[in-house]
């Protein structure tokens, strides 16, 4: 990344160009100006040579010229010392300077005004000039050197006919007249009218060298005129003469001109300003470029970076920029909580060692031997930043308190995970199914739980007890996470299971990820029993003649349960009419029947059984209609179980014999005949 994209860099550098601008303006209004640019391409070759060596790593090379380079500008500064003084001198001229000085330069222009406007009147020809950012030092050597304050009765006295100095012009530097009978080269304007005398033309050609003003009085005619980059303006009003003076001398506009042809407008101050001196702004904008990057690269500055601290157990692989990783001594220490994550460093050196800052830099710290668990302090000096490491003089230190880690040392246990282990939640579930808990299942069947010392010693003592400790609700304390079903049907769900929380806020976590199959089942409701008559049917055998028995005197007895059939919360409205359909359902259809055909002769104990259910799935609907959707679920149920005695102890009845003896008359057990 270059210094150019840095906001404040090209703000500096145009700072520096127009101070650089500025001074070598400054140093072309002087005389000798050949020898300035050769003091000046003199400098520029000494700065670069130095900047270069800087770039290269030519420490010692670097090292010499800087220490010459202050004497390189005293050594200019004395020999150049004539053109300073001479070119301090002209900076009073300046059209700045002159707007800063307005009320000084004001007595100026009032008294050349009052002095040309009296002379005007009188027919006393003059001409006055203002030296302003162009020097007049060659003129000035040739005339009569003066140094005298702006006097409107001096320049009476000097343009008097009569006075030996009345020939020439006379030079206002600053608020000083400098020289008298000052001769102006004339005019190469050809086209200038003819009747114009020496004087004008005189006063028109110096203008046309640089940016000299001047102000004429004709004798013949007592017209004022001023000439102003080549131009003329002639029959200036008196009356106005003092602020056109000021306006022309202390500023660049171009006034109105009387003269045959008008003044060509100048061109807007921004096209000036790229279009004027252009080799001079460049030579300006390059040299202010070359001593802010020479300043730049050997300037002591500090940086202050943030990283992100990550602990790794391997120093091998590229850092990202930003990181400080922190590599621990063994795989069983780790970073817990409370430790600090991220820190700002300081990085104090010079630009050219501080670039690689620009680009990110990232550092490595290696912990070694045996650590302690608790708060580890870390060591600035024990950084590797990589390149900055190599930079000579590159202090780097901790921004505010160094960072601290939270050590830990780590361990590992076995466990073998069993149905209690895991939680399960049925509110989505559905009433009419739940989870079959005994017959929960996990993938792997074994997993490895790690975390602090503590903790896995804690974890390992409470499963190898006899009996696992009491959760919140009474229940075994679940080793990992609840897991939630949700809606559907019968089947078996497969879902991925974590650690319980309160075990990873102690540190603890799997190695592995953990599936657990939770088998889904109807719900099974009981109904209750009923009571149901034994009957004794004869359903014809090939044995011997039916004996007759007398009626059983107890009921059997049944136990009613179903699986899925049953809808709504327990206890509910719904719930409670499910249930007593279902007992009315199993009532009106089942059968209890010994068939006294299967009695043994010899016994008389009969088997219990019974019949009636049937085809329970496409019966029930027909009966109610809400057990629709039920019904079509095949792995809903209803059943009923005996629970009184299978076997029954019947009374016979004696047959009746034909001279009377007997009770062939008396009651006959129902369903005994056939």
């Amino acid at each position: 990344m270059s210094i150019l994209t840095e906001p404040t860099t090209v703000a500096q550098v145009l700072i520096l160009a127009v101070g650089i601008y500025m001074l070598l303006s400054f140093l072309r209004a002087m005389r000798g100006s050949g020898l300035v640019g050769l003091g000046v391409v003199l400098i520029v070759g000494v700065y670069g040579l130095w900047g270069v060596a800087g770039r290269l790593g030519l420490s010692e090379l670097k090292h010499v010229i800087g220490g010459l380079l202050g004497f390189v500008f005293v050594l200019l500064a004395i020999v150049f010392q004539p053109e300073l003084r001479r070119g301090m001198a002209t900076l009073g001229q300046h059209k700045l300077l002159g707007r800063l000085l307005k009320s000084h330069r004001k007595e100026v222009f009032v008294e050349v005004a009052a002095a040309v406007v009296t002379m005007a009147k009188k027919k006393q020809g003059a001409l006055i000039a203002f030296e302003r950012k162009t020097p007049l030092d060659a003129y000035i050597e040739g005339a009569v050197a003066l140094d005298a304050d702006v006097n409107r009765y001096l320049f009476d006295s000097l343009f008097h006919h009569g006075s030996a100095l009345h020939d020439g012009a006379v030079i206002i530097r600053g608020d000083r007249i400098v020289s008298a009978a000052t001769l102006f080269p004339l005019t190469e304007n050809f086209e200038i009218s003819k009747s114009t005398g020496t004087r004008h033309r005189a006063a028109l050609g110096v203008t046309e060298e640089g940016d000299t003003v001047t102000v004429a009085v004709s004798e013949e005619t007592g017209f004022i005129s001023i000439c102003k980059d080549g131009k003329m303006e002639r029959r200036v009003p008196r009356a106005q003469l003092e602020e056109i003076l000021r306006n022309r001398v202390g500023g660049d506009e171009a006034g109105p001109s009387t003269d045959e042809e008008p003044d060509v407008e100048r061109p807007p101050l921004l096209r000036r300003l790229l279009t004027e001196h252009t080799g001079q702004k460049i030579g300006a904008l390059v040299l202010a470029f070359l001593v802010f990057y020479g300043a730049h690269q050997d300037l002591i500055v500090p940086k202050d970076v943030s990283f992100q601290i990550a602990v790794e157990r391997s120093s091998v692989g590229v850092v990202p920029p930003g990181t400080l990783r922190v590599v621990m001594p063994r795989a069983d220490y780790r970073m817990a909580a409370g430790s600090a994550d991220e820190c700002r460093v300081r990085f104090e050196g010079r630009n050219e060692q501080l670039d690689v800052l620009k680009v990110g830099v990232g550092g490595v710290l290696v912990l070694e031997g045996e650590l302690a668990d608790g708060p580890l302090e870390l060591d600035v000096e024990e950084v590797d930043w990589g390149a900055l490491t190599l930079g000579e003089g590159v202090r780097v230190s901790w921004v505010g308190d160094a960072p601290v880690l939270n050590l830990e040392r780590l361990d590992e246990t076995k466990v073998r995970l069993e149905p209690w282990m895991v939680g399960v939640v049925e509110d989505d579930l559905g009433v009419r199914y739940e989870a079959d808990r005994e017959r929960i299942s996990f993938r792997p069947a074994e997993v490895v739980v790690r975390g602090p010392r503590a903790e896995v010693e804690s974890l390992a003592a409470a499963l190898a007890a006899p009996q696992p400790s009491a959760g919140p609700d009474g229940g075994p304390r679940s080793l990992l996470a609840a897991v939630r079903l949700g809606a559907g049907g019968s089947g078996v769900r497969v879902l991925e299971v974590s650690l319980a929380r309160e075990l990873s806020d102690a540190g603890l976590a799997l190695v592995q990820a953990v599936l657990v199959d939770v088998p889904v089942v109807p719900r099974e409701v009981e109904l209750g029993e009923i009571d149901v008559p034994i009957t004794l049917p004869s359903f014809g055998g090939n044995g011997p003649p039916t004996r007759l028995f007398q009626p059983p005197s107890e009921d059997a007895r049944f136990r009613i349960v179903t699986r899925g059939l049953v809808s709504g919360e327990e206890g509910a409205e719904e719930w409670i009419a499910d249930k007593q359909a279902l007992r009315d359902f199993v009532r009106d259809r089942l059968r209890v029947f010994v068939d006294v055909d299967r009695i043994a002769a010899d016994s008389r104990v009969g088997v219990v059984d019974f019949h009636g259910l049937g085809p329970w799935r496409e019966e029930l609907p027909k009966v109610n209609g809400r057990f629709q959707e039920a019904c079509q679920d095949p792995t809903s149920e209803l059943f009923v179980e005996l629970q009184t005695e299978s076997e029954i102890s019947l009374t016979e009845i004696p047959p009746r014999n034909e001279d009377g003896n007997g009770d062939l008359d008396g009651p006959q057990a129902p369903g005994g005949n056939r």
